[in-house]
């Protein structure tokens, strides 16, 4: 198939022609064999990741005179796709379609353990999506439950991880909440992908982390967290389940990490195990702007 891009597709509103460079990008990732003659220059590593020919190009974006392809570039390297994709909000949309909505023709590339989060494209990559499902098929074997932040340093379990896990009672698991991943219970941490991020997506965690605990009720839950804390306490008003959570730290914005191995913070987090305590879950110290 043959797609001559020479003369742009144009509609009557921008919404219009921006539907029709979609739909020009989903024929291009759902087809086999594709020939693309003359596209904006801007759009070339993503038509390649897409398994395209392409023929020629042009410039007709202002993006376009940005791109200088006469060195060879990689475009089957998933981290450059997601940052030349973004210089354009129709190859941004188009990469997030082609993860979770086409039907995609080309060949997926290679999973890999270790990447980067570079921006909004990488929530969604084949990895992250692949530990999504797992994390589905998982069930607790335990109703109480620790959370703490993910850390940089993996494989897991991190210096934190480890020191939890030494003052935890029997009866409880670890689990970490994070923006890219939702929840990783220690059970899985030999699934997940080990990504870097630099980029706190609370709402990403505020819809997984609901529908994790919604779908497995538990009797305590520890909340050892800095910035996240704010949206686990949505997560755990929207259903009702504050009475069985205790947040041992403040819940607030925090401009920086809190340093969690302090030992003033886990002596509280230590105490907060003892059934006398629990009830006193630290309600008292939310912001009232996240009320």
């Amino acid at each position: 198939m043959k797609i001559d891009m020479t003369v742009m597709p144009s509609g009557k509103r921008y919404e219009d022609t921006y539907g029709l460079y979609l739909d020009i990008l989903k024929e291009v990732a759902e087809s086999e064999r594709v020939v693309v003659v003359n596209p904006p220059f801007c759009w070339i590593p993503l038509l390649h990741y897409f398994d395209a020919e392409v023929i020629g190009g042009q410039e007709f974006f202002e993006q376009d005179k940005w791109f200088d392809f006469c060195g060879i570039m990689d475009f089957k390297n998933r981290h450059l796709i997601e940052v030349l994709s973004t210089v354009r909000p129709e190859l941004v949309d188009a990469l997030w379609k082609s993860d979770m909505q086409w039907k995609i023709k080309f060949v997926l590339l290679k999973k890999k353990k270790e990447f980067f989060v570079t921006n909004n494209g990488s929530f969604h990559r084949p990895e992250v999506n692949s530990y999504i499902e797992e994390l589905w098929k998982f069930v607790p074997e335990k109703k109480n439950v620790v959370l703490v932040p993910c850390a940089a340093d993996k494989p897991y379990p991190s210096p934190l991880h480890k020191k939890v896990l030494s003052m935890m009672p029997e009866d409880f698991y670890l689990a970490n909440v994070t923006g890219v991943l939702g929840v990783v219970p220690q059970d899985l941490w030999r699934l997940m992908p080990h990504y870097d991020s630099g980029i706190p997506n609370e709402w990403r965690l505020f819809q997984i982390a609901r529908k994790y605990f919604s779908k497995f009720e538990h009797d305590k839950i520890v909340c050892y967290l800095d910035y996240y804390s704010v949206p686990l306490y949505h997560v755990f008003s929207s259903l009702k389940q504050l009475n069985n959570v205790v947040f041992v730290n403040d819940i607030k914005f925090y401009a920086d990490y809190l340093d969690l191995l302090d030992e003033k913070l886990l002596c509280r987090l230590e105490n907060s195990f003892n059934d006398n305590n629990f009830k006193s879950s630290c309600l008292n110290t939310v912001s009232e702007y996240f009320l």
